[in-house]
């Protein structure tokens, strides 16, 4: 071993090229010495006889080391020296869905838009449109942006903001009825304000309209502009619904103009925060509800939280019983529209049940609490229907919400049925515990001089607001289900959840029909939710046909087979009924029209190849027809009247993002 290191040695050191020192051969050491006692040899033969003995010690290790094949050795082994880090390199990643690079909105892992290519009339409409119906398409569908544009901007163009907010307020009489209409609908869901304070304000005001505060006006702006939403008009209304709603598009803008001026930038107030919930909601009964409503909510709750409200009140300083309640119902409220909006965008919450200890507000009536009440007041048992008692409801089911909302919208959440199936559970006992309280608030207001029970429109929005999340839940694994009938309870659980969103609601006995108003005029979850909850019961609908005839077909299976299907036509009946008022998007209308004739081409044994074609002609062509309408037989001016290639002409359905005209729509 000793002499083939030797030999090595030798052989390496030979066939080196350094320069050879010019003393006499001799140990490395002693040469080394010599040079720094003062001999002749140079700087340069030192460093070269360094460079030489680093050199052949390297190559003598690595020579051993091959030698020895993985023997132990008692030698030192030297470190490997690390690789070179290479810089990054920007390059062109080739994702899996395409896009705008201008124009980019990303949709959530819960929003419908992941399920709808799930059905055939999809596929056939991508691959069998020819040239010649594509040209076609392309023209309608810029024809119908026109048309909406026109529309739009013939009643709900902003102007120009007034000096005073005082110019905006219709007469007395308007105003009466526009305040009541938002007092019968969402003051009772979202508790956003003190209805006796605000009502002596509203009585000072017209008693002197100059002396009123700013942020009243806007508040009263506000909570009038959601009233227009309920309006009912008649044939010698005066203004028309339709002015109304023009001016309530502008009271909001006014509003935000005054948010956003840097002059007077609003404060961390009650009140302030009061009128940012108000104009979330504005937005959302109105065509302005866009695609910012998730990040106003997220903007909202950081508000909320840097005031405090996240805080329940007896863990801060002392304040009076009012301040206290309306500070929890305030934070209940912004965080129901946080969840809806998540919902909604497919976004994540952003918020879970360790970031606050708020309780739900206390079972009271307003007029139970003033601003000169400083002693405790006793709530009212669970028992008695208040004005609190449906945002009550809600709140309690905040933590199963919260947990299921991060569930579907955390992208690294792990999908395990188990955990479903146990979120669900608890959602679906709240959810049952809301309806025995509600028949028995009813019950019990029958059988009393003083009825107090919930209004239809209250009962509706509870519903939609907890059963949704079911809905969202269990619609992936009822996908799953066509294939693997583990899954079967989901597909069920979907099926039901679908059909009660999708029902229609009776007006209250004072022939109020405001769910209905809602759906015509609302935008935002109001027009989502009943979209998703179509798609599900479509995709029920469309796995019962495809699969094997039973041969023993059930009552119980044909009623749910009707059921399904005047579902679905009163989803279509609503979204042209939607077109003809404030809608801008033919997209939902397009795309029911196209699934019930899939539905019943499949009912029929006949082929979709020729009927989903003519079926999108005609429904693109009604669309124009209620465009022209409203728009007056004026196009106007196209916005980014740009040439999608697309087979869909411009209806950019894919399933999880979507950057085209679509979202113009």
């Amino acid at each position: 071993m000793g002499q083939n290191r030797q030999q090595t040695y030798e052989q390496l050191a030979s066939a080196n090229n350094y320069p050879s020192a010019p003393s006499a051969p001799g140990s490395t050491s002693s040469s080394l010495v010599q040079s720094h006692n003062g001999s002749p040899a140079t700087t340069e033969h030192v460093q070269a006889l360094l460079n030489r003995v680093q050199t052949l010690e390297k190559k003598l290790l690595d020579a051993s080391r091959n030698e020895s094949n993985g023997e132990s050795s008692n030698a030192p082994q030297a470190q490997p020296n690390p690789p070179t880090a290479s810089p990054k390199v920007c390059k062109r990643h080739n994702g899996k869905k395409k896009s705008n690079y201008e124009k980019m909105k990303f949709r959530g892992q819960n929003h419908w838009m992941k399920y709808i290519k799930q059905f055939d009339f999809m596929g056939r409409l991508k691959g069998a449109t020819g040239e010649e119906e594509k040209a076609e398409m392309h023209a309608i569908v810029r024809k119908c942006k026109r048309l909406a544009n026109a529309a739009q901007l013939r009643y709900l163009a902003p102007q120009s903001v007034p000096l005073d907010f005082r110019d905006h307020v219709p007469p007395r009489e308007t105003s009466d009825i526009l305040i009541q209409g938002y007092f019968r609908t969402f003051e009772s869901v979202f508790r956003i304000i003190h209805i006796p304070s605000f009502m002596n304000e509203y009585t000072d005001f017209w008693a002197n309209p100059k002396a009123a505060r700013d942020l009243y006006v806007i508040k009263l702006l506000l909570v009038m502009a959601i009233g227009t939403c309920f309006h009912q008009e008649t044939s010698n209304s005066d203004p028309s619904l339709a002015s109304l709603r023009a001016g309530a598009t502008q009271w909001i803008h006014t509003v935000e103009a005054w948010i956003n001026t840097p002059y007077q930038k609003p404060k961390a107030t009650l009140a302030n925060l009061e009128i940012r919930c108000l104009l979330l909601v504005a937005k959302q009964v109105t065509v302005i509800d866009g695609d910012s409503v998730w990040v106003s909510a997220g903007s909202l709750l950081r508000t909320a939280m840097q005031m405090g409200l996240h805080r329940d009140p007896s863990q801060l300083f002392q304040m009076s019983t009012l301040h206290a309640e309306h500070r929890r119902r305030l934070w209940a409220t912004v965080v129901e529209l946080l969840l809806q909006s998540s919902m909604d965008s497919g976004g994540p919450l952003l918020l879970s049940t360790d970031d606050f200890d708020c309780e739900p507000p206390s079972n009271v009536d307003d007029s139970q609490i003033d601003e000169q009440s400083s002693a405790p007041v006793l709530p009212k048992p669970d028992t008695t229907f208040t004005e609190s008692s449906i945002q009550i409801a809600l709140a309690k089911t905040f933590p199963v919400r919260i947990a299921i909302a991060r569930l579907i919208n955390g992208f690294r959440s792990s999908e395990s049925y188990s955990e479903t199936l146990r979120l669900a559970g608890d959602l679906t006992a709240a959810c049952q515990q809301h309806f025995t309280a509600i028949h028995f608030w009813q019950s019990s207001s029958s059988s009393t001089t003083t009825p107090a029970e919930p209004s239809p429109f209250q009962s509706k929005l509870l519903a939609i607001f907890t059963k949704r999340f079911l809905l969202s839940l269990h619609l992936p694994y009822a996908m799953k289900a066509k294939t693997d009938q583990t899954y079967y309870f989901s597909r069920q659980a979907t099926l039901e959840t679908s059909l009660t969103l999708l029902a229609p609601v009776i007006p209250d006995p004072q022939g109020h029909d405001d769910y209905k108003a809602l759906q015509l005029r609302g935008g935002g979850l109001f027009r989502n939710i009943p979209i998703h909850a179509t798609v599900a019961v479509a995709f029920e609908l469309t796995t019962r046909l495809s699969a094997p005839a039973s041969p023993f077909p059930s009552a119980a299976e044909d009623a749910t087979r009707t059921e399904a299907h005047g579902a679905i036509q009163g989803f279509i009946d609503m979204c042209g009924a939607r077109l003809e008022t404030e809608e801008r998007s033919v997209k939902a209308y397009v795309f029911g029209r196209c699934l019930l004739a899939q539905i019943i081409c499949m009912e029929d044994g006949t082929s979709i190849d020729q009927e989903i074609p003519r079926t999108l002609k005609e429904s693109t062509e009604f669309c124009v027809e209620a465009l022209e309408r409203r728009a007056g037989g004026s196009e106007g001016t196209s916005m980014g009247d740009m040439v999608d290639e697309s087979p869909l002409g411009g209806f950019d359905w894919d399933a999880s993002v979507s950057f085209t005209l679509s979202d113009a729509l």
